[in-house]
């Protein structure tokens, strides 16, 4: 009889109505007050005769019976357990009256201390209810759970916390989980097989394994570290063939780096090309792209380019010769992955972006691909956000890219793709990687509103008119680091009182101007020739020509910042007369 009196005690309305739902057992509350009932305890379970039907009461409670028709747990079940609860229940209040009278008749400290500890046990109880009632629930395994919710659902849960609506969790006898979002409930019971949700599924759905998920993570079971995913290039590197691979990148580093640059011959470009396909047969696309980066150094240098420097080739040579090393003394498959990189990046949901067109580039990087990346700044959290229009070329032997004007803007938009740099627009339902580059996935949806307007008081967190306070803010922690920081932290808007010396360097083959401060603190603007900035230099040539005729004050500079010879440059992207 103790057992069913413990057992019974953790039972309430709220577990008994995520066994069934709410209206039935409002209903069994009711019925059990006109109806008669009896209770016969045995070994295993207790029988109760509730009208007319038979109920054999089991623990767990889920998988009692009763000889009515229903399937599951039927009113006649809930009307049971009540009884039963009741009938012990009032046992139990028998011996706690006897054992108040022994409390009464103890020395007055005894009380006092009851009462000092008093709010200390009801904080016990409370963190009772979140662990000791939901082993089951807390210990389920995570292997599991991801499995029920799905590597694509499991990487957008990881990378978009925080930013959506969070999860409601409240707990009693049992833990009721609502999300929000979509409106779902989930009701998880001990044991989880019992638990219900309201998409009305019987099995471990993706609701309940995303609600038992919340409650570990809400009780501290789990931290948000214990749930990085693993991405599907990286699940999908082998061992097998990768140390072969290392020696052979190994051996010919060190054969380009003996030879030296004056000695090397034209051929060493097909050299580069072979193991960059060998990169990628071995699922290794950071070493593709370092390959490929390498020649087009190389090709720069043979074609005797303004723009090629030793210096930049031999970094290049001596880093992947470092990463080449690592790659042979790697142990697990994590390292491995972890040199490798990632063929694709890897896009997750927002939340609606309100998003201004700050202007577009051209590229043409030397790892082989071309193309145009539009800037946005989100006006809602002023961070910065790219839509990238590219494509592999260094199979194309010198055929001309299609113009961007003629293609078609993502995301259902009615316009071209070159009007995105000055429009202002509102992203449903988009995606984004880590660095905030957009998805031009066809689930997302974007709405016109129009040519943008900036406005300086709007723009504080990115606008500067003090390139001291720039350089404290922005550069003061990576200024030795030439380069190196990720263009996304980099992107500023600059406001100049004058502009002096602008030219163009014949040797250096590149274009500059110094852009100043009231301060007298300087920044160069920088642009080196090539093809693909030719334009750049002579829209910029005119626009020098025009402030020092007086024609118009010094522009606002959009652009990404740098330090090179321990100087503040920056390479322009747009630049703007209407600021208000």
């Amino acid at each position: 009889m103790k057992d069913w009196k413990k057992l019974l005690q953790a039972v309430s309305e709220d577990y008994l109505t995520g066994l069934t739902n709410k209206g039935i057992v409002k209903r069994a509350c009711k019925d059990l007050e006109q109806t008669d009932v009896c209770l016969k305890e045995k070994e295993s379970c207790l029988t109760v005769r509730v009208g007319d039907t038979t109920c054999s009461l089991v623990f767990p409670l889920g998988e009692s019976k009763c000889s009515c028709p229903s399937v599951s747990i039927c009113r006649h079940i809930v009307m049971a357990v009540l009884y039963a609860k009741g009938r012990y229940g009032s046992e139990d209040k028998g011996e706690e009256e006897e054992a108040q009278k022994e409390v009464e008749g103890q020395a007055l400290p005894a009380a006092e201390q009851r009462n000092k500890n008093g709010q200390n046990s009801e904080e016990k109880q409370t963190e009772g209810l979140r662990t000791e009632n939901f082993g089951t629930i807390l210990n389920y395994p995570l292997a599991k759970l991801k499995r029920a919710i799905g590597d694509r659902r499991f990487q957008d849960l990881y990378y978009n916390m925080g930013q959506g609506p969070e999860t409601e969790i409240t707990v009693s006898s049992i833990i009721t989980v609502l999300f929000p979002d979509t409106g779902i409930t989930v009701r998880l019971l001990e044991p989880v097989e019992y638990s219900s949700c309201t998409c009305h599924k019987k099995e471990l759905c993706r609701h309940k394994a995303e609600a038992i998920l919340s409650y570990q993570l809400y009780t501290g079971k789990l931290a948000v570290s214990d749930l990085i995913p693993e991405t599907g290039e990286k699940k999908a590197i082998q061992t097998e063939g990768v140390k072969e691979y290392g020696e052979l990148l190994i051996s010919f580093l060190e054969e380009q780096l003996a030879t030296g640059l004056a000695r090397s011959s034209p051929a060493v470009t097909d050299s580069l090309e072979r193991l960059a396909i060998l990169s990628h047969n071995q699922k290794l696309p950071d070493f593709e792209r370092r390959l490929r980066e390498i020649n087009g150094e190389y090709q720069l240098y043979f074609k005797r380019a303004a723009s090629f420097q030793v210096n930049n080739l031999l970094y290049r040579l001596c880093s992947l010769y470092k990463k080449a090393e690592a790659l042979q003394a790697s142990q697990t498959n994590e390292e491995l992955a972890e040199l490798a990189g990632e063929f694709r990046t890897g896009y997750f949901p927002c939340p609606a972006l309100s998003l201004l067109g700050m202007g577009q580039r051209e590229f043409h990087s030397k790892s082989g691909y071309e193309g145009e990346t539009y800037y946005f700044l989100s006006e809602d959290t002023m961070e910065w956000y790219t839509y990238t229009n590219v494509r592999p070329v260094f199979y194309e032997n010198g055929k001309k890219r299609i113009p961007s004007d003629r293609s078609k803007a993502p995301w259902q938009l009615p316009c071209k793709l070159e009007e995105l740099a000055e429009a202002r627009i509102l992203l449903y339902n988009g995606k984004t990687s880590r660095n905030h580059r957009l998805s031009a996935t066809g689930e997302a949806k974007a709405e016109y509103l129009g040519k943008r307007r900036l406005e300086k008081e709007k723009l504080k967190k990115q606008y500067y008119e003090d390139f001291l306070r720039l350089f404290e803010e922005r550069m003061a922690d990576s200024w030795q680091q030439e380069g190196e920081t990720k263009e996304e932290k980099r992107l500023v808007l600059i406001q100049p009182v004058c502009v002096k010396n602008a030219s163009f360097d014949s040797i250096k083959q590149e274009y500059s101007m110094e852009l100043y401060d009231k301060g007298n603190h300087r920044i160069v603007l920088e642009v080196p020739y090539s093809k693909t900035e030719h334009y750049t230099i002579r829209y910029l040539e005119r626009l020098a020509k025009r402030i020092g005729q007086g024609d118009m004050p010094a522009p606002c500079f959009f652009g990404s910042l740098y330090i090179k010879e321990g100087i503040m440059r920056l390479y322009p992207i747009n630049y703007y007369e209407d600021l208000d």
